[in-house]
């Protein structure tokens, strides 16, 4: 039953019942394997995303071929740039890909105008989403062009140890942390060689176990 998804989101859990089943009868349920395409800077014919399990990376690819994290669309947050194509009929500004097993809800855009016109509460929760989620993009952008690798790839391990398992292990590659910081993987690997040495992280392949994350040195 794809309500269990809709429960994750605020409007839904608060909204009318004329709104929850509006919303029901528009939307299909969407399941995805880890890292798979949702959708690609450009594309004009989207369908609007709702997290239900996994989450979606959403970023940008410079002339190089680099990819660089814009921000993660996590269970009851919907995509900032995937509502602006929805709402102007546009192409979308950047592209996205499933993270872990991605489970979701999904609304056309015909379907997803109508409940932004005729439902206020939904309405709100629409541009209060794309409004808060801004000021995401605008850090991460500062963070690329005036923060130091070493100081960003510390904020992505404070950013991240919630997501470690129980020994304190990130299941994550160099590349995957190289890709949301806006760094190459060879910068990352030399860095995180450094913090290896200094005792506070170990590397293994596709993993990194933090030891003493109090060790850091919170440069600036």
């Amino acid at each position: 039953m794809i309500e269990h998804i809709f429960n994750k989101y605020l409007f839904y859990r608060d909204g009318s019942e004329g709104l929850k089943q509006s919303v029901l009868n528009a939307a299909e349920n969407y399941q995805a394997d880890q890292n798979r395409h949702l959708f690609r800077a450009g594309e004009d014919k989207q369908r609007v995303y709702f997290v239900g399990n996994g989450a979606i990376r959403v970023y940008v690819t410079g002339h190089s071929g680099r990819n660089v994290t814009l921000y993660r669309v996590e269970p009851g947050q919907l995509c900032p740039i995937n509502l602006r194509a929805a709402l102007s009929q546009e192409g979308v500004l950047a592209s996205a890909d499933g993270v872990d097993a991605l489970e979701a809800a999904t609304i056309s855009i015909s379907d997803f105008r109508n409940l932004v016109a005729n439902h206020a509460d939904f309405r709100t929760f629409v541009i209060e989403s794309i409004t808060s989620r801004f000021d995401d993009v605008i850090t991460q952008v500062a963070e690329i062009t005036t923060r130091s690798v070493d100081y960003r790839i510390e904020r992505y391990f404070e950013k991240h140890l919630a997501n470690a398992d129980g020994a304190g292990v990130l299941h994550v590659t160099n590349e995957d942390i190289a890709t949301e910081i806006g760094a190459t993987r060879e910068v990352v690997n030399r860095k995180l060689r450094v913090l290896e040495q200094a005792g506070i992280v170990e590397l293994g392949r596709g993993r990194i176990h933090i030891i003493a994350a109090d060790k850091f040195s919170r440069i600036k």
